[in-house]
């Protein structure tokens, strides 16, 4: 009987002390908890309210960045701007303009506003599938508990943010909102009884124990639609990448390719795809090569239309390239051009590419000469994929070679250098860089094949090296395994493993991510699944830490958010894991090959990392026509995608 006494005893203590911390908890709530659920693979979740990382929403015509509260403001209570396609300063630097958010809502709670505030029970989730932005937290007015909960998306096609706010309460509040003035953005409040309207600002008495909602449209240069729904990303897109295993790889892909297909719109518009497109100003929207070897392949086999959208820029801009040329040796002569007579009939395509396509690069950054054999490089490949037409393609590559054949010289032994040129490493800036000599290689082969000129290649007894003189040391990114991808130079290739062994390791880490996304495509067609799988892992993980996956051009700077980091990462998935391959025939040993135009294969050989039981690409453009592929243990299923 006693220990019957005990007993209950201890269950009665058990259960006030159960009690006392219930009421603890709810009447002081965790501010960050751990989320007891599985990750959910089309989303994303934080519960962290003090993360320092904004979350960017954009179609590619606006971009808005929205802070941990759900409004555009920092946790400072700083405002965050906004971008549009067309707000451009046209004169000078020619440069993106930063505009005041639509989202710079003031929130004023009992007459003190929510800046600063320590947000309790918080949760922010993003949606890959609908685009949708949820957040949700409860914050405390002198023992008043107040629920604020935040949803908005920005629409598909148009240039117009819905936003749905909702508040809640046990006890009375008072709720005032005040919106921002913009010059181009046009906030309505779609009205409702419970709200009352003073001027600009909107307030209601909130009774205890009843939530009040309300809708705010905001439409960039235009009226806003009357009574436009919540916008759904459903049905935007016509493919997907699925991977069996890890949930957090397959957050990260689908967060990656989120970002990239919103950006870059299919609008009939002229797009202009910058590293960090309409998220900041750190490149001042500017074009760079960024768009063409790092987005263009990203989307060119998933979201043909959008992918369209980079080689029509630099057709539309074609003029000014050849512009650039004509005016090159006069307007610097530092530049050692061998014949400059060429460059009559040559085109130079901007390293630094404004909104007019004219140079505005600061610096040595201007001896970034890659870029025009980069620029034909892919057109090229958009011809094979049929997206642009072969005679665009050919007139691309006929002014790009003009310029190889102006700017290389003849050297003692016969061969031909080009000389003092900024390497993709971009901290070497010197004679004869491998991927800059390969290009040019390629294109006058290609397109001025009667000129038969040998492109000198720096190499030791070893291997091919970056660049003459090159130390084998650090280097800041990627540069001569750009060769191996995404050039596929078949000299090169059969040094793939010795280049891998010597220069794979050798990238500075403070570098941009797309040196271990390279590399890690390069070590899966080498068959090292294991270190490829590592590499891709950094390549990603590294530069996305915050619950919110906004990637970062470096591991050291949070500056986000870095579109062409995700390219590279979801390339190493394409060409990489899935082992997709543009090769001039068709290869034998291929799991399966399609033909493209030109006489071009698109083969798929994969190299699943063991971490991944399946890969699953649906919805892969090939000529106007979609189909499923599934690989599973390296074997590769591809049928036509439903519709098809």
């Amino acid at each position: 009987m006693r220990f019957l006494r005990v007993v209950l005893a201890l269950i009665v203590l058990g259960g006030i002390a159960i009690g006392f911390f219930t009421v603890v908890r709810s009447r002081n709530p965790v501010a960050s908890l751990p989320d007891p659920t599985r990750p959910e693979p089309w989303s994303v979740k934080t519960l962290d309210p003090r993360g320092k990382d904004a979350v960017f929403l954009t179609n590619g015509q606006v971009g808005v960045l929205v802070g941990r509260t759900g409004f555009a403001f920092d946790l400072a209570g700083g405002p965050l701007p906004s971008f549009a396609m067309d707000a451009y300063e046209l004169e000078g630097e020619e440069r993106i303009r930063a505009l005041r958010s639509p989202l710079a809502v003031d929130v004023t709670i009992d007459g003190i506003k929510l800046a600063g505030d320590v947000l309790h029970s918080y949760a922010q989730e993003q949606s890959f599938r609908t685009g949708r932005l949820e957040t949700d937290y409860w914050i405390y007015r002198d023992r008043k508990r107040v629920r604020v909960e935040v949803l908005q998306a920005v629409d598909p096609s148009r240039p117009c943010l819905v936003t749905e706010l909702k508040f809640s309460s046990g006890q009375p509040v008072t709720i005032q909102l005040a919106p921002a003035e913009s010059a181009r953005w046009t906030t309505k409040f779609l009205e409702s009884e419970a709200w009352k309207q003073d001027g600009s600002t909107w307030g209601i008495e909130l009774q205890p124990n009843v939530s009040a909602s309300l809708k705010i449209i905001s439409a960039y240069g235009q009226p806003p639609a009357e009574q436009p729904g919540m916008p759904d990303w459903t049905n935007a897109f016509a493919s997907d990448i699925e991977v069996e295993g890890s949930v957090e790889d397959q957050q990260a892909i689908r967060s990656m390719l989120f970002a990239l297909r919103s950006s870059v719109p299919s609008t009939p518009s002229e797009v202009r795809v910058s590293p960090m497109m309409l998220s900041n100003e750190v490149y001042n929207g500017h074009v760079f090569w960024d768009a063409d070897a790092w987005v263009f392949p990203a989307l060119a086999l998933l979201e043909p239309d959008r992918a369209r959208k980079i080689p029509e820029y630099r057709l539309k801009h074609a003029a000014q390239a050849a512009d650039n040329a004509k005016t090159a040796a006069q307007r610097d002569p530092t530049i050692p051009f061998g014949e400059p007579e060429r460059l009559a009939s040559a085109m130079m395509f901007p390293w630094e590419s404004s909104v007019s396509g004219r140079e505005t690069v600061p610096g040595p950054s201007k001896y970034q000469h890659h870029i025009t054999g980069t620029v034909a490089f892919w057109m090229q490949r958009a011809a094979d994929l049929g997206l642009v037409p072969q005679s665009e393609a050919d007139r691309i590559g006929r002014g790009a070679a003009q310029f190889w054949l102006a700017r290389m010289k003849k050297r003692p032994d016969g061969f031909y250098g080009i000389e003092y040129v900024m390497s993709p490493d971009e901290n070497h800036t010197g004679d004869n860089d491998l991927y800059t000599n390969l290009l040019a290689q390629w294109t006058i082969d290609r397109y001025a094949p009667g000129h038969g000129r040998t492109v000198y290649m720096p190499k030791d007894a070893v291997s091919f090296l970056n660049y003459d003189g090159d130390a084998l040391r650090k280097y800041k990114q990627s540069a001569g395994m750009l060769a191996l991808y995404p050039l596929q130079s078949p000299e090169v290739e059969l040094q793939a493993m010795k280049m891998f062994e010597r220069f794979g390791d050798k990238t500075s880490r403070n570098g941009p991510a797309m040196s271990d996304s390279v590399h890690a495509l390069i070590a899966a067609r080498l068959g090292l699944s294991r270190t490829a799988y590592g590499l891709w892992r950094k390549s990603w993980f590294d530069f996305t830490r915050g619950g919110m996956l906004q990637f970062s051009e470096k591991r050291v700077l949070r500056r986000t958010y870095f579109l062409t980091g995700a390219g590279g990462s979801i390339q190493t998935v394409l060409y990489g894991f899935a082992g997709i391959r543009i090769d001039p025939k068709k290869d034998e040993l291929a799991r399966a090959s399609l033909p493209l135009k030109n006489g071009m294969w698109l083969n798929i050989k994969p190299q699943l990392p063991r971490e991944w039981q399946s890969l699953k690409i649906k919805g892969l453009a090939v000529l106007d026509r979609r189909y499923d592929v599934a690989i599973r243990a390296n074997k590769v299923t591809i049928a036509p995608a439903a519709g098809e």
